[in-house]
């Protein structure tokens, strides 16, 4: 058997120490991420699987707390992993985020579709009906809110349908995953590069200036590079005159994804519809 216990000396081994629990993004490298990703999932599922099996009568301490407890680990990691790639992201992340995203929607799965787990939480409902246990509001909406989540997800499926409802989740993760890194990668070359400053009419200095540290940044000697947002509309075309250099900024960011090449979303689109 895999032993999934964490080196202490990983960063995600304990909590955060600074103020508010943020992550200490300065101590954490790429070679902690897997580690504690794998542990955090062995950890919860184990969690998970203790309520599941849990042979006193339901309740909201046993059952509701219990599960909300859960995934502490898990919940650490990924919400550094994905603050990170969201805002700083590289290669290496990238190659750990395709690696990882399909394994987190199986791990999803091997709890939503847990039978088990749902009769438990059918249990709990019957009795917060009979009255054997009294919920607070909060709890009763959270037992409802899992209960339908569960259903959503397809607890109820017969088990050959479970398996290929697996199968589908986690290549539609991974499929997300590659379209996400590649609408990045696309929308960083798709940046428009300026010559001529005074192309640049009606940008504040500060906007010009910034463009001319983005075309240093990418490695141009000279000119002024407008970056694209990940979103349709660019902000610089509320402000530049240039009829012509907004034609190219708005082509450049509606073209995303549909020049060819490395980056082309389109297949990786087709197959996810």
């Amino acid at each position: 058997m895999t032993d999934h216990r964490l080196d202490p000396a990983n960063p995600f081994a304990a909590d955060s120490a600074l103020p508010y629990g943020l992550p200490d993004f300065a101590a954490v490298r790429p070679e902690h991420y897997l580690p504690a990703f794998e542990a955090g999932m062995a950890e919860h599922r184990a969690e998970v699987a203790a309520v599941a099996a849990d042979p006193a009568p339901p309740t909201e301490e046993n059952t509701l707390v219990a599960l909300e407890r859960g995934g502490r680990l898990l919940r650490r990691v990924s919400l550094e992993f994905f603050n990170r790639t969201s805002a700083d992201t590289s290669p290496e992340l990238d190659a750990i985020e395709a690696e990882i995203a399909p394994r987190l929607a199986a791990h999803r799965d091997a709890i939503y579709l847990d039978a088990r787990l749902y009769a438990r939480l059918e249990s709990l409902a019957a009795r917060a009906e009979a009255g054997e246990v009294d919920l607070a509001p909060d709890a009763a909406w959270l037992l409802h809110t899992l209960r339908t989540d569960m259903r959503r997800a397809g607890v109820g499926l017969p088990e050959d349908a479970k398996a290929e409802l697996r199968a589908l989740n986690e290549r539609i993760t991974a499929l997300e995953t590659t379209f996400a890194q590649a609408l990045l990668a696309e929308t960083k070359d798709a940046a428009v590069l300026v010559e001529d400053e005074a192309e640049l009419e009606g940008l504040s200095p500060d906007a010009i200036a910034a463009a001319r540290t983005a075309a240093l940044r990418r490695g141009h000697e000279t000119g002024w590079l407008i970056e694209l947002q990940l979103y349709t509309h660019q902000p610089a075309l509320a402000s530049l005159r240039r009829r012509d250099v907004r034609r190219r900024v708005h082509e450049a960011s509606v073209t995303r994804g549909l020049r060819g090449g490395p980056h082309d979303t389109r297949a990786t689109l087709l197959e996810l519809a």
